[in-house]
């Protein structure tokens, strides 16, 4: 069978791939060795689905489930300035009080489109759930950030 990632998920049932398992005595029990996938499952994956007859008699035989869905590519950074006054210093350092006191933080994936993205922390950034937020720090230090994408499956990059 396929199954397509749904919010970076897919779940199965033991019938979904039982091709008409019988028993005289009828049927007790039907179970799958995995029945829940996700982002890192994608392609082909064997799965067990084991009978057991109401006498406690068990078969088992494998199916193949293949799970539909993409990885996004890992998202590329850039930082721009809204302020280009000389500073000395490189581009990514603000000096508090002098020059751009502001960054845009840029997060583009080529790999996908319907990319959402989320920055961690959101600390000083003006919003955590777009692309390009701009970062504006309030007290001197080293900050770092971290972008995540999520494609229209729920599977994630960072």
């Amino acid at each position: 069978i396929s199954v397509t990632i749904t919010n970076g998920i897919a779940n199965i049932l033991p019938q979904d791939v039982d091709n008409g398992s019988y028993d005289a005595f009828d049927i007790a029990s039907l179970a799958l060795s995995d029945s829940s996938f996700d982002c890192s499952d994608i392609g082909e994956n064997t799965v067990t689905l084991t009978v057991t007859d109401n006498n406690g008699n068990v078969a088992a035989a494998d199916a193949t489930v293949t799970v539909v869905g993409a990885v996004p590519g890992t998202p590329v950074i850039k930082v721009t300035r809204n302020d280009n006054t000389y500073t000395g210093g490189d581009a990514n350092t603000i000096f508090l009080g002098y020059g751009a006191q502001k960054l845009r933080l840029i997060a583009t994936n080529s790999a996908d489109t319907g990319i959402t993205y989320t920055w961690t922390p959101a600390a000083n950034l003006s919003n955590a759930n777009i692309a390009n937020p701009e970062f504006s720090p309030t007290v001197a230090g080293t900050y770092i950030y971290n972008a995540t994408a999520t494609n229209s499956y729920g599977c994630t990059a960072s």
